[in-house]
């Protein structure tokens, strides 16, 4: 009894840390389709896309160049409230969250305010 009760907990633990984020190196991120990721890097700049509700941060590069774009929607845009993308340039960003892929370059979408750290 006690033995199975030990495999159960290890198999929890080992479960649970598959779920966890990795962390990694901005520039690996293409490496990583559908994982969940922790990041930095240097805001390079971003748009706003007023019609669609979407900001969108440029990060490693300036556009089209850049190493990834992060895609902040409503809700969670206005949660932010950044005035303009601009403004960020240069300030370092923590980011959290699933890699995708749009327009083939690597994106996350932030939906909560634990995703994105600016500094």
């Amino acid at each position: 009894m006690k033995k199975s009760f030990t495999v159960l907990m290890l198999l929890g633990a080992l479960g649970m840390k598959s779920n966890a984020q990795t962390r990694i190196d901005a520039s690996e991120i293409s490496k990583h389709l559908n994982d969940s990721v922790t990041t930095s890097q240097k805001i390079s700049g971003g748009r706003v896309l007023e019609r669609a509700h979407i900001t969108l941060l440029y990060l490693g590069g300036i556009f089209p160049e850049h190493l990834f774009t992060v895609v902040i929607k409503e809700p969670a845009r206005s949660l932010f409230k950044i005035k303009s993308p601009e403004d960020l340039k240069g300030k370092d960003a923590k980011i959290t969250g699933r890699v995708t892929e749009y327009g083939g370059r690597p994106q996350i979408a932030v939906t909560d305010l634990r995703q994105l750290k600016i500094e």
